[in-house]
This record gives structure tokens, sequence and C-alpha cells, in this order.
């Protein structure tokens, strides 16, 4: 496995896409690359401000060509970086990404990536799913010793803090609604309202992560890291196999099974019972051209 971060600075980051591309040859095993490649794969990969052009996607196209790299596919909010600013100004780009080698591929094929919701940094956090990503229900918060008194703790915990789980797949819910509203209409209330939204769900984490600390009895905490998801793999095994992952409909991502059933009957039946059929070159507009061999 490989971390790879490329400059910003165009004559630099073409040196490292050499690198890079000279590097595969010796290669001889499953392989997988992650990072901030600071470049784009398609024209889809920014929303405002400059659009991205056709020489902007080369260099990484150029690699993933010919080294026969795969990307691993993205679910969930397509857009991994942007520069937190508000009304115009704000950018937001798909600059984080996992390749892989044939080899490795070959081993996952299920795998995907899950993009979670910025909090303290400007990146979202990418999660690497080698089955196949399925949400799980959370249980109920039970009583854990945040602090040492428990009858106050009790009390803060029903009053202050309720289910962290639940108020965190709220803010969750908030923020999808949000990010559902086109770029052009969001106006300085959209903007404050994701930043508290967002603040809210950075101290939420932090909470969480204390929770998982103690769940897992682990001592390998370290201050100042988000290490939830080693306290998380620690207490709980889930594995979940569906086929469908995730599809999106009207602008919004669907994940759980029943959702992703009703939606395929409801486009079927649209098409099978309509009057007018429509022309199937509509449905080949989405799709990009692309030679493969």
């Amino acid at each position: 496995m490989s971390f790879v971060y490329l400059n910003c600075l165009d004559v630099v980051r073409t040196t490292q896409f050499d690198t890079l591309a000279q590097f595969t040859d010796f290669v001889q095993n499953p392989w997988l690359l992650v990072g901030d490649w600071n470049s784009y794969l398609s024209l889809e990969d920014k929303q405002g401000r400059r659009p991205v052009s056709q020489s902007q996607t080369r260099e990484l196209g150029q690699l993933v060509n010919t080294t026969c790299l795969s990307e691993i596919p993205l679910i969930g909010f397509p857009y991994t970086w942007n520069n937190r600013q508000i009304g115009p100004n704000r950018i937001e780009a798909k600059l984080d990404r996992f390749f892989s080698n044939t080899d490795w591929f070959s081993l996952y094929p299920r795998a995907v990536v899950r993009s979670e919701f910025l909090a303290s940094s400007d990146h979202r956090a990418i999660i690497l799913y080698t089955d196949d990503f399925k949400p799980s229900n959370k249980r109920p918060l039970r009583f854990e010793a945040l602090w040492d008194l428990q009858r106050a703790l009790k009390f803060w915990n029903k009053n202050c803090v309720g289910n962290i789980f639940r108020r965190i797949e709220e803010i969750h819910g908030i923020l999808s609604t949000l990010y559902q509203v086109p770029p052009t209409l969001r106006d300085d209330a959209w903007f404050l309202t994701e930043k508290h939204h967002i603040a809210t769900l950075r101290k939420l984490n932090h909470q969480e992560e204390l929770l998982w600390q103690q769940k897992s009895r682990s001592n390998w905490y370290v201050h100042g890291d988000r290490n939830t998801k080693f306290f998380h793999l620690t207490t709980v095994k889930r594995r979940a196999r569906n086929v469908i992952k995730a599809i999106n409909a009207g602008g919004l991502t669907l994940t759980e099974e029943v959702d992703i059933g009703r939606e395929f009957l409801r486009v079927y039946k649209d098409i099978f019972l309509s009057q007018h059929l429509p022309n199937a070159t509509e449905y080949l507009v989405p799709i990009s051209n692309r030679v493969s061999t």
C-alpha cells in the first residue's frame, strides 16, 4: 500500500507522475494507492469557479491508462475537498482517490470507498471497504463512563448528550439535504447553517471516539488523533454482502435495500407503463465515451 501526495505546483507534480509511472514497472504484488492527487480525472471532478479543462485531466488519466490502474468506486458525496469559502467563491473538487492494480482488484473486486462528512479538515475522510458497504443499524446508546461520576454522567447523558449515534445520523441527514442545494442557490444563511452543523458534528465525533475507546478497552488511544475506526473494529465485526451497494436517485444516494428496491420498481414501472416510450439514446447521454481493451 502506498500513500500519495502530489504537489500543487504543475512542474513538481509532473515529475511525481513520471516517478510513479516508472515505479509501477517494479511492482509484482497486489498494490493499493491512496492519497491527495491534486489532479482531476474527468471534467465532473470539480464544481465552482472555473471548470476543469481537458489538459487538467491529462496527467492523471495518462498514468491510469499506461499503468492499468483502476479507481475504486466512490459512493456518497462526490467531492472530497472544498475551500471552505462561502457564496460564489466556494469550490468543491474530487482530489482524494483510491487506485489499485489488477492483482489487488482480483482479490477485492467488490471494494468501494465511502466519503465521510467534513469536520476539522478541508478534506473529507475516505474509507475503504474491501467488501460491500452496507450501513448498519446502531444499537441504542448504553451507559458508558465518559466521566467518573456515575450519577452526574447519567443526568448529563440523558439531558445533554442524548443518543450520540442518533444525533450524528441526524446531522448527516441535515448536511446531506444541504449539499443537494445547487451552488447557485447557496446564500449566506446556507453557509452559516453548514458551518454550525459541521462544528456540531466535530464535537459529536469526539464524543463517539471516547465512547468506542471505553467499549473496546483499548490502550491505543492517541490524543489528538481520530481513531474511531480502530476502536469500532475492535468492538464490532460486521460484513454486509450486497451486490448493489448504492444508487443515485434524483441527487440522493440510496443505500438501504428497501429504498433501492423501491426505486428500481418505480423506474421500471415508468418505463414499461408509459404510453410514449422514450428513445433509448436518452439513457446513453450520461455515459462517458471510453475505449477499453
